[in-house]
């Protein structure tokens, strides 16, 4: 089945279109696209399709680098088909149109190839395509394209060496990972906070997702919501109108699942990730509920665990921790966490690996079996006992946190001293080369162009030279003055603390006595 997408199409109609094109092609026939250029940008149409011909070779490769970026893109599991038509016999003609062709199509190759180095040489192709259709005759040769250390395209020298993008992500996804593990971003726990976040505002819970084609472990439908959670449900039904139902029908909604694998090549699951509306107001619902005790959020919980680990009831105490500069600039925040044993008989004893204390609270607390009555009553009455010592745990943690901190807030002070430097740097040495650059003289500037030194002329001209000087001679005072900021920000931070939460972990044992 065959689609149209031209300039005269209204939006709405050209995103049905696109969501046509994109969908699996059980659900949709449409398998063939015909567009002008207004499918040349901003478009993604590389689900199930990895074959582009271009019947015309538009002049500027900018453009044709743009077409080929709707299949060559991120998703992409095939490796994209480029094809485009030349004139029969153009590889030995002379003649100008046929000449155009072929230089063309070597432009084509080009770009195909600029691509694959993932370098760009955009403004030289540019610039020999404008001055060969201009009459010029260009001749596009091997040499005009190097390769670079790292797999990057150099052309001329004139166009700066691409770095190794792959390096570059390589790092990127390490950060990340790091990050998400440190954080503790799984899927449960962002689960956890929208569950948690939706009972708070009093709106029904998320419920397993049940069709008549599959019921996977991980799907949720989530609910009616009322108010201004109304706001976190856009999105979420299926934007494709399927022509299989009836006229009126309303679109189906979308399950959302909190594990990208899940949504990982799918269309018809919505990934609930960190900037989701759902999570993003749920989190900020949280956020506020720490700090206010209106809220109704519990901040002490009991739960169940069967981890052969938790031989005697395990406590985590989790704290808002905050490090402020002298100048009111927050310069750190995150939430600690400390803990440890607490014994039916004996003193508390503090457990010093926090891996260890995070894996047995989180893995508890996202099974969520909660205790009985009667073994609640026995931990409220241990719990005096136990408090200095929880106190005292969480001290250790927060002191240890702000001594590991000083190196990173080193690291951090020194970037933003290096930023401010190099940028008044840069600032005071492109003032200096105006002043200094002969063109810019008084003589030479008013002789090139032939101009009368009239009083105002002049006295223009000398007005902005000693602007520039002006601002020249300040800047080091104001390098001066912005340093003396930074150092008095870093120099004596200022902590605080702020309770968030106690969760108990009890023992299968212990809930049997």
């Amino acid at each position: 089945r065959l689609g149209l997408l031209h300039g005269g199409l209204s939006v709405d109609e050209r995103e049905q279109l696109r969501l046509a094109f994109q969908a699996e092609p059980s659900e949709h026939p449409m398998r063939v696209l015909l567009a002008t250029d207004a499918a040349s940008e901003g478009i993604d149409l590389q689900n199930h399709c990895h074959r582009l011909v271009n019947y015309d070779i538009p002049f500027n490769p900018n453009k044709l680098e743009q077409r080929i970026g709707r299949i060559d893109r991120y998703g992409q599991r095939r490796s994209p088909e480029i094809r485009h038509f030349v004139g029969s016999g153009w590889s030995g003609s002379v003649d100008s149109f046929e000449a155009d062709l072929e230089f063309l199509s070597r432009v084509v190759k080009k770009v195909a190839q600029m691509k694959a180095d993932l370098g760009s040489v955009n403004a030289v192709l540019s610039d020999r395509v404008q001055r060969r259709m201009l009459g010029e005759r260009i001749d596009l040769g091997p040499d005009d394209l190097d390769v670079g250390p790292g797999g990057s395209v150099a052309a001329g020298g004139t166009v700066p060496v691409a770095e190794n993008v792959r390096e570059q992500v390589r790092r990127l996804r390490a950060n990340l990972d790091d990050t998400v593990r440190e954080l503790g971003i799984t899927p449960a726990a962002v689960r956890r906070v929208v569950g948690t976040a939706l009972s708070l505002a009093r709106q029904q819970a998320l419920t397993p997702y049940v069709d008549e084609k599959e019921h996977a472990e991980g799907l949720f439908t989530v609910p009616t919501l009322t108010g201004s959670w109304q706001r976190a449900s856009a999105g979420l039904t299926e934007k494709l109108r399927r022509e299989d139902l009836p006229p009126g029908t309303p679109p189906r909604q979308r399950p959302i699942t909190f594990d990208p694998a899940m949504a990982k090549d799918r269309d018809d699951v919505v990934l609930a990730h960190l900037g989701h509306r759902l999570v993003d107001m749920s989190t900020r619902l949280l956020r506020g509920a720490v700090s206010n005790a209106d809220v109704g959020l519990h901040r002490v919980t009991a739960v169940r665990s069967d981890d052969p680990r938790c031989e005697e009831v395990l406590i985590g105490a989790f704290s808002r921790f905050v490090l402020v500069g002298a100048d009111g600039v927050r310069l750190h925040e995150e939430v600690l966490y400390a803990g440890g044993w607490a014994p039916a008989t004996g003193r508390f004893r503090r457990l010093e690996n926090l891996t260890v204390l995070g894996d047995l609270v989180g893995t508890a607390l996202a099974a969520g079996r909660p205790v009985s009555g009667e073994t609640r009553e026995r931990l409220v009455e241990r719990w005096p006992a136990v408090r200095p010592g929880v106190l005292s745990a969480l001290e250790w943690r927060t002191r240890t946190r702000q001594e590991s901190l000083t190196r990173l807030l080193g690291q951090r002070r020194a970037a933003e001293e290096n930023r401010i430097t190099t940028i008044l740097d840069q600032f005071a040495a492109t003032l200096r080369g105006a002043i200094e650059d002969p063109e810019n003289d008084e003589d030479a500037l008013f002789s090139r162009f032939e101009i009368a030194r009239s009083r105002e002329e002049l006295a223009q001209y000398r007005k902005d030279r000693q602007a520039w000087q002006d601002r020249l001679d300040r800047l080091d005072q104001e390098r001066r003055r912005e340093l003396d900021v930074i150092a008095q920000r870093y120099r004596d931070p200022r902590q605080h603390q702020f309770p968030v939460a106690v969760v108990l972990v009890v023992p299968a044992a212990e809930e049997a006595r």
